[in-house]
C-alpha cells in the first residue's frame, strides 16, 4: 500500500508541474496578445486622427467655397454694372478662385485671370427709366 501512495504523489507532482508550465505559457501568450492589441490601438488612433484632420480641412474648404458662392451674384452684378439703386456693392476681389459655371463664365475673380472675365451668352439688358 505504501507503494501506491508514493506512486500517486509522483503523478500529482507531475500534474502540478504540467499545470504550472501551461499557466506560464498561457500568461506569456496573453502578454504577447496584449502587446499586439496595444500596437493596433495606437495605429488606429493615429489613423483616426489623420482622418479627423482631413475632415476638418474639407470643412474649411467647403466653408470657403460657400462664402465664394454666396458672394458670386453680388460680385457679378458689380462686375457687369447691374445694380439696383441704393444697394451695397460687393468687392469683386473677395473671390479668390477661378470659377466656371457650366462652361459659361470663366476666370471670374481670379488673380491669374488678371481681373478679366469672359462670358458666353446673353445678359439681360438694364431696364430703361
Amino acid at each position: 500500500m505504501a507503494r501506491s501512495k508514493a506512486n500517486g504523489n509522483g503523478r500529482l507532482e507531475e500534474a502540478m508541474a504540467l499545470l504550472i508550465h501551461n499557466q506560464a505559457a498561457f500568461v506569456a501568450g496573453q502578454r504577447e496578445t496584449d502587446t499586439r492589441i496595444a500596437e493596433l490601438e495606437r495605429r488606429m488612433e493615429e489613423r483616426f486622427q489623420r482622418i479627423e484632420n482631413m475632415l476638418l480641412e474639407h470643412n474649411r474648404i467647403l466653408l470657403e467655397h460657400n462664402r465664394i458662392l454666396e458672394a458670386l451674384p453680388e460680385a457679378m452684378r458689380d462686375k457687369f454694372g447691374f445694380r439696383a439703386p441704393g444697394t451695397k456693392s460687393v468687392e469683386v476681389s473677395r473671390l479668390h478662385h477661378p470659377i466656371t459655371t457650366r462652361g459659361r463664365l470663366s476666370g471670374f475673380g481670379s488673380a491669374r485671370a488678371s481681373n478679366s472675365c469672359t462670358f458666353q451668352g446673353t445678359l439681360p439688358s438694364p431696364k430703361a427709366k
